[in-house]
């Protein structure tokens, strides 16, 4: 069995000088390794010790010989020189042709003072004083008596090898500790009993050249260094520590003024006891945590700061690869207070634990997805407290990285939106559906429509749209009251939903105005006339039949007009308006009766086409004009206008905006009508400009859909603009909601460059589109418009008041200006103000006036022209 390990072979230099080669020729047979004497010399020390830490079959030496000393000391000289000095010289004491040995040794050391010398001798040869008067006390000096035994030699060379190795193995712990002091900024100092300085490392020095140097070394020399305050607790805890041998541990801030070290140090350290050593010292250390408390404050600022941020916020780990697993790591106060769950309780724990059962999981997953490629997201989710009532978050999770950009935690900012959330909802219920008799409302309808029509592009069957208008519905309110009329209108919807399928949609468009879509009523014509006749009856049937209205009956009748679509391309508005000539047809021929779209009726879309063709002449022969209507804040004060088209012409009269411009839109005409709109705007605005009255004032223009997603639609904005050197800041554009279903990207981009520019936003006819909560928050609007739809049953029609309440309510909470239009009563304006609307326009104070007149209006104007309505001065 082996009993070393093996070792890499190592070669040390051996130099005899001797004036005989033979001796030469000895010190080579007895180092060489091989021999059979080294191998019963490493079983003996084996056997000895128990282990071999110099395995000498694994030592090499290389022997070099030296006739006299002169020749010995040249050779040291350049060994060293060449970095490769001796470890072992063998000197001999007499040498008749140069040096003693005594000579010899004395001239070496003075090239190579850690040179390990042996003295070859006789104890004739030289007595031990004359050595001790020669040469200096040194531990690397030995004896070697004539005649010498082999075994002598080689322990001798093995114990000098021995030493290198540990001296070796020592100069590198001391440098790796030397460097790891440096590193760490920590040093060592000794202290007497009488607090003087003994000792002190490379750190310590660092620290003391900021104290007076003349000052002794003590302990007084590092407390000069520190605040009064520090320096006496020093003293106190180590005169302390001397009675009961504790160890001390302060952190002292030091008054250096304008270092960026030593400005905080942690001072550690202990008495030694006298019975442990040669005398009683203290050993202790001092580091540099400057950093490191700066660090410690940075945190404090920012865990001070976070508590104090009304928004939950959550640091957690970086998690795993797939963007899962985080361990949270801190949650602020705001977290506890507002989902109730304890930060000891939840550190440590995956955040999954805020989710519920209707926490939507395509969130989760987005959340997922972001993380695992480590970028930033911002959702809106719905989480759960701790009391398991749930809430909506506004979300945003960003990446922490480091001063490489390397991502090592993840922050988390969560604000409760559920109140607006709801109030959002709330928006939608009551855009979407009819307060009155819970039908589908206009919007809710048009929707539907237009999903159909794009259904029947891919289907094979037909479907029919019925538009219902009660007949003499009037006389029944004028006659009766509007809380009868309600009553009615409610008893036509139940009657008209039990007519029809589950598939089908009834909506109330307004007033006495109703509409069934049908849904696959057939495949072949014959079929689908039949299905539809057959329903049509049924309704005019039933809505035929008596009413029970409080203490009275009544009887009335519908006329409905009907089209059948799906095989021919069409549009929304095609439909309707088919459906609208075939109900109008019904009325006239006696009422109670349906009536079915047919080419007979084509004459009013024969008219759609002929004012489309004379739109494109009006564009280039400038045949439009811009109209102005007011608009004017809570005190009743003019402060800007509506830019509103329209168009005269000589053979048709004028065409009303509701005719021309949906044709413009269905004839990609709109972005000319609206390029053309935004060049007037500027040139009327640089108008204003120049008159006192009105350099005020602000510019309020539409711009549609199509035309906003334009390439060209900033330059649009823009040149007319620099044109004219009209001013951004009186300019509002007016964006409908349904910009927002188009790209949002693209929205958002050009509204950032638009508001950097001063121009104001406005989001018209709120209530009626797409808005989310969390659209509105990201989009830069400056204003709210309450659709006119909202506003022209006010004050009796309690849903419209809900739904003008909420919108006011959500925009002032958004920070955004609401706008009322199409305000034509004081009931109105009344209500509206009670509700703290903030602006107004409509037939109320003005109509629509031309541009010239419209500036000696505003030239003219008095908000005591309203003295009426203007609310009461305190």
């Amino acid at each position: 069995m082996n009993n070393f390990q093996a070792n890499v072979k190592k070669v040390f230099r051996v130099l005899v000088i001797d004036d005989n080669e033979m001796i030469y020729e000895d010190f080579i047979k007895v180092l060489d390794n091989k021999s059979e004497s080294n191998q019963q010399l490493d079983q003996l020390v084996f056997n000895l010790f128990g282990e071999a830490k110099t395995q000498t079959s694994n030592i090499q030496y290389q022997v070099d010989f030296a006739i006299n000393g002169q020749t010995g000391l040249e050779m040291v000289t350049k060994a060293s020189q060449e970095n490769n000095p001796y470890l072992i010289t063998f000197v001999d004491m007499r040498m008749p042709n140069g040096w003693n040995g005594l000579k010899t040794i004395q001239e070496i050391w003075k090239v190579q003072e850690n040179l390990n010398i042996v003295l070859c001798t006789a104890h004739s040869d030289i007595s031990w004083e004359d050595i001790h008067a020669a040469l200096p006390t040194n531990d690397r000096f030995l004896i070697l008596k004539k005649p010498f035994d082999t075994f002598e030699v080689k322990q001798i060379a093995l114990t000098f090898v021995r030493r290198s190795e540990i001296e070796e193995k020592l100069s590198k712990n001391t440098e790796q500790l030397l460097i790891s002091q440096r590193v760490a900024r920590i040093g060592y100092f000794k202290l007497s009993t009488d607090y003087s300085m003994i000792e002190t490392s490379e750190v310590i020095e660092d620290f003391l050249v900021y104290a007076n140097q003349e000052m002794r070394n003590s302990l007084s020399k590092i407390q000069s260094l520190l605040t009064l305050t520090d320096a006496k607790k020093l003293s106190e805890l180590i005169g302390t520590s001397k009675v009961s041998s504790e160890k001390i541990t302060l952190n002292c801030r030091t008054n250096l003024k304008n270092s960026k070290e030593f400005t905080w140090v942690k001072i550690s350290g202990c008495w030694i006891p006298e019975n442990l050593s040669n005398q009683a010292h203290f050993i202790g250390s001092i580091q540099d945590i400057s950093e490191s408390k700066q660090q410690d404050q940075k945190v404090l600022l920012l865990e001070t700061s976070l508590s104090q941020v009304s928004d939950m916020v959550m640091i957690t780990d970086l998690g795993d690869e797939t963007g899962k697993n985080h361990k949270i790591l801190y949650v602020n106060e705001s977290f506890e207070k507002q989902t109730g769950f304890k930060a000891v309780d939840v550190i440590g724990k995956n955040p999954r634990f805020l989710q519920g059962k209707k926490t939507a999981q395509i969130e989760i997953e987005r959340i997922h997805k972001s993380l695992s490629n480590q970028e930033a997201i911002r959702v809106e989710i719905l989480n759960y407290k701790a009391n398991g009532d749930s809430f909506w978050g506004d979300l945003t999770i960003s990446p922490i990285k480091d001063e490489n950009q390397t991502v090592t935690h993840w922050m988390s900012v969560q604000r409760d939106v559920t109140s607006s959330k709801l109030a959002l909802e709330n928006i939608k219920k009551l855009a979407y559906f009819d307060g009155l008799t819970g039908l589908a409302n206009r919007q809710l309808f048009n929707d539907r429509l237009s999903s159909t029509i794009q259904s029947s592009k891919r289907s094979a069957g037909f479907y029919a749209l019925m538009l219902i208008d009660l007949d003499n519905f009037k006389e029944l309110n004028d006659t009766f009251g509007h809380e009868r009329g309600d009553d009615l209108l409610i008893q036509v919807s139940k009657r008209l939903k039990k007519c029809t399928r589950e598939d089908d949609t009834v909506a109330r468009l307004g007033g006495d105005e109703f509409v069934v879509l049908l849904s696959n009523i057939g495949t072949n014509i014959s079929e689908v006339s039949a299905n539809t006749e057959f329903i049509a009856k049924k309704i005019n049937k039933v809505l035929s039949e008596e009413f029970n209205l409080k203490d009275s009956t009544y009887r009335t009748s519908a006329s409905i007009g009907i089209t059948i679509f799906g095989k021919v391309p069409t549009t929304p508005d095609d439909v309707l308006r088919q459906a609208d000539i075939a109900m109008y047809q019904s009325k006239a021929t006696g009422k109670n009766n349906f009536t079915v779209f047919n080419t007979d009726m084509q004459q009013i879309v024969l008219d759609r086409a002929a004012i489309a063709d004379r739109l494109k002449l009006a564009i280039i022969n400038d045949e439009f004009e811009l109209f102005f209507q007011p608009q004017f804040d809570l005190s009743l004060e003019l402060i800007g206008a509506e830019a509103l088209m329209r168009w005269n012409t000589k053979d048709m009269g004028t065409i009303p905006p509701g005719v021309f411009i949906p044709i413009a839109e269905q004839n990609a005409l709109i972005r000319e009508l609206g390029n053309w709109v935004l060049l007037k705007a500027a040139y009327y605005l640089k108008i204003w400009s120049e008159i006192k009255e009105m350099n005020h004032l602000v510019m309020s223009v539409n711009v549609s859909t199509s035309q906003f997603s334009s390439q060209d639609f900033l330059s649009s904005v823009f040149d007319p603009m620099e044109r004219f050197e009209t001013s951004p800041e009186k300019l509002n554009l007016e964006l409908t909601e349904s910009i927002m279903v188009s790209d949002f990207e693209d929205l958002e981009k050009k509204l950032k460059i638009l508001k950097s520019f001063g121009i104001k936003i406005a989001l018209d006819d709120f209530g009626t589109g797409f808005s989310t909560l969390n659209y509105l928050k990201r989009l830069s609007l400056d204003e709210l418009k309450i659709d006119q739809s909202f506003v022209q049953d006010l004050p009796s029609n309690k849903h419209d008041t809900a739904i003008a309440r909420t919108i006011i309510s959500l925009g002032q909470s958004l920070g955004l200006k609401v706008t009322a239009e199409g305000v034509e009563t004081e009931g109105q304006f009344n209500l509206l103000r009670s509700l703290d609307c903030n602006q107004f326009q409509g037939y109320l104070f003005s109509k629509p006036i031309p541009a010239l007149e419209f500036i000696e209006y505003a030239k003219n104007y008095n908000s005591n022209k309203f003295i009426e309505l203007k609310i009461p001065t305190h």
